[in-house]
């Protein structure tokens, strides 16, 4: 949301807005979204003062974009349940709308990428008229995995297994988790725990460090 002064000297600021990612996307008419510039400081020429750098777009914008191409490609023998941008975007929309445990976001995740490649798989999908549809799904997972890295971070998460009964601030401060107490939010993040005050002895828990 742009939000202007009195006038144009008094200048202006960003606010944030109500809508998600996704829906920001799908109201655009066209356009490019960059999330990342590279070489600010190398790509200026001296001379001319003009200057270029590299830009990388959000991987959920192109999984969107791509899932598009899927639907515009499907074969007319292709039968399939649901479009695959309604698919992708739901999947955005339930990531985005609040922040999601890790098993949570995991099994939205893993969903679509099982309707992926089932789609991919599809007999009726392997003739070679079926090229653009099939590239168009690869990309569409590429783009999704990028996402997925990005939302749940790169490192694989190990397992803990709890020794006795305890709270999730207890267990947080223990060296063998976080020895920290104020990372407790982070195993609430990363597990589906019942009852923060009372994690029973035996639980398994994953620890993203």
């Amino acid at each position: 949301m742009l939000v202007l002064g009195d006038s144009l000297s008094a200048g202006f600021g960003l606010a944030p807005g109500d809508a998600s990612t996704a829906e920001l996307l799908r109201r655009a008419e066209g356009g490019v979204f960059i999330q990342t510039l590279h070489g600010l400081h190398s790509g200026v020429n001296p001379v001319s003062g003009d200057f270029s750098v590299g830009a990388e777009g959000d991987p959920g914008e192109k999984a969107l974009a791509y899932a598009a191409e899927v639907d515009t490609a499907t074969p007319d023998d292709v039968t399939v349940d649901a479009t695959a941008l309604s698919m992708v975007t739901a999947a955005l929309d339930s990531l985005e709308a609040s922040r999601r445990t890790r098993l949570q976001a995991s099994a939205t995740f893993d969903a679509l990428f099982v309707d992926l490649a089932t789609r991919v798989a599809d007999p009726d999908a392997q003739a070679a008229s079926a090229h653009a549809y099939r590239y168009a799904l690869w990309r569409t997972r590429a783009a999704m995995l990028a996402y997925q890295a990005r939302y749940l971070g790169t490192s694989a998460p190990r397992r803990y297994t709890v020794p006795v009964t305890m709270s999730v601030h207890q267990l947080a401060a223990l060296p063998e988790v976080f020895g920290d107490i104020a990372r407790a939010r982070e195993l609430l993040d990363a597990n589906a725990i019942l009852d923060p005050c009372e994690v029973p002895a035996g639980t398994v828990l994953l620890v993203v460090d």
